[in-house]
C-alpha cells in the first residue's frame, strides 16, 4: 500500500504555560493521516480510534469514500440525505448501538452531523472531508439544522484524527473549493477583529492560535496562485494547500476553543445572505471579507500593511477564483447587499469587530460597496 504521511500534532501545540496565555489548549487532534484512504484507515487504531466503526456519509459521499473505508475497516455505514437532522432520532440511534468510533465522510453538514452525533454519544470522531469547502474540518464547533431550531452553532470537540486524501478533495466541484478558498480568506479580516478586540477591550490573545491563523492565511494565498496553472496537476497543487489553510484555522479554534478569532466581522456580514438568501457560507464569507477589509484599512490604524492583503487584493482573489462569479449569480438586490453590511453586527452582539466599532450606516454601507468595486462587479452599475 502507498505509504502515509502522519502529521502528528500533539507536541506541536504548546501548553498553555508555554505559550503563557489564558486559552485552554486543547490537543483533542492527535495526527493528520495525508494520503491513500484505505492505507491511512489500518493506522486509526495506533492514534486511538478503535472499533465498532460507524460511517456517517450521504450517497454521494459514500461512493466517493465511504464505501472504501466500510471495506477496509469492516464498519456499519449510515447515510444522511437530510439537510435537517432529526436530531433526537439519530441521538438515540446511535446512543443504543454503541459504537466506538464514528468516522464522518463528507463536506460541511455531514462532518459537522458526526462531529455532533460523536460528542453526544462519547465516542472518537474521525473526520474524511471530501471537498475543501471551510475550516470547519478541525473545529470544535458544530454547525446543525434542525426543523425545531433551524441554524445552530454546538460547542462538541475536534476530531481525534483528519484522514486528508488529496486525490478525492481535488475531484471536488471547482464551487466547493471556491467556497473553501472564500472561508479561508475570511481569516484576513477575522484576525485584525480579534487583534482589536485585544487592543480596545483588553480581550484575552494567544500567539499560538495567531501562529496558526497567519498560516492558514499563508496557505490560501498559496492556493490561490495554483489557480491559473491550468492543468491537473496544479489544481491539486490548489487543493493540498487550501485544505492545510483549512485545517490550520480550526486548529486555531480548538486550541482556543472558540471561533472567535477565525470568524469575525466578514461572517457577521456574510451570515445575512447565508440565512436569508441562501448564498453558500465560504462564498457569502468572501463577500464579507471584502468588505470589512475596506472598513479595516479606513477605520483601523493597525490593519495589515502588506499590499497582498488589502481589500483590493482580497477582491482580486476571489475574482480569480471564480468566487465573485458564483455570487453573481444569485442576483442579489443592492438593498439587500446593504443591509447585510448594517445590521452584520446584531448577529454576534458580544463580538467586537470593525462593524461594532464603526456601527455602519445605510450610507457608509452603499459607501463600502462603491469603494470596493463590489457594486459595478455584481450589478453592473455604480
Amino acid at each position: 500500500m502507498p505509504p502515509v504521511n502522519v502529521v502528528e500534532l500533539t507536541d506541536r501545540i504548546p501548553t498553555q504555560d508555554e505559550c503563557g496565555c489564558k486559552f485552554p489548549h486543547d490537543k483533542t487532534l492527535r495526527a493528520i493521516f495525508y494520503g491513500d484512504l484505505e492505507s491511512a484507515s489500518k493506522q486509526l487504531k495506533e492514534y486511538g480510534a478503535n472499533p465498532p466503526y460507524a460511517i456517517i456519509c450521504d450517497d454521494i459521499t459514500y461512493k466517493l469514500a465511504g464505501e472504501t473505508l466500510e471495506k477496509s475497516l469492516h464498519a456499519d455505514v449510515f447515510k444522511i440525505n437530510e439537510k435537517y437532522l432529526d436530531e433526537k432520532y439519530w441521538i438515540d440511534f446511535f446512543t443504543n448501538k454503541r459504537y466506538s468510533t464514528m468516522i464522518g465522510v463528507g463536506g460541511g453538514t455531514i462532518l459537522d452531523i458526526t462531529k455532533y452525533i460523536s460528542f453526544i454519544c462519547r465516542a472518537a470522531y474521525v473526520a474524511v472531508p471530501t471537498a475543501p469547502t471551510n475550516d470547519g474540518i478541525a473545529s470544535p464547533m458544530s454547525v446543525i439544522f434542525t426543523k425545531v431550531d433551524g441554524r445552530k452553532t454546538v460547542k462538541t470537540r475536534s476530531p481525534l484524527i483528519i484522514i486528508v486524501d488529496h486525490d478525492i478533495l481535488s475531484s471536488a466541484p471547482l464551487t466547493l473549493i471556491a467556497s473553501g478558498i472564500g472561508d479561508a480568506l475570511a481569516k484576513i479580516t477575522s484576525l485584525k477583529d480579534w487583534e482589536l478586540g485585544r487592543d480596545d477591550l483588553n480581550e484575552p490573545y494567544c500567539r499560538t492560535a495567531e501562529y496558526f491563523l497567519m498560516r492558514a492565511i499563508f496557505k490560501v494565498l498559496e492556493s490561490i496562485r495554483c489557480l491559473n496553472g491550468g492543468n491537473g496537476k496544479r489544481l491539486r497543487e490548489c487543493v493540498i494547500h487550501l485544505a492545510d489553510s483549512l485545517i490550520s484555522s480550526g486548529i486555531a479554534m480548538m486550541i482556543l476553543q472558540t471561533s472567535r478569532p477565525a470568524a469575525g466581522s466578514e461572517h457577521l456580514i456574510g451570515r445575512h445572505l447565508e440565512l436569508n438568501l441562501g448564498v453558500s457560507h465560504g462564498i457569502s464569507s468572501a463577500f464579507g471579507t471584502i468588505i470589512a477589509a475596506k472598513a479595516h484599512e479606513l477605520y483601523n490604524p493597525s490593519w495589515w500593511k502588506e499590499v497582498s492583503l488589502s481589500s483590493s487584493a482580497i477582491f482580486d482573489y476571489c475574482k480569480r477564483s471564480k468566487i465573485l462569479s458564483i455570487l453573481k449569480k444569485y442576483q442579489i438586490p443592492k438593498n439587500w447587499l446593504v443591509e447585510s453590511i448594517v445590521i452584520g453586527k446584531e448577529y454576534r452582539p458580544e463580538r467586537y469587530t470593525i462593524l461594532h466599532k464603526i456601527n455602519p450606516t445605510k450610507q457608509m454601507a452603499e459607501e463600502l460597496l462603491e469603494e470596493t468595486g463590489l457594486l459595478e462587479e455584481l450589478l453592473g452599475r455604480t
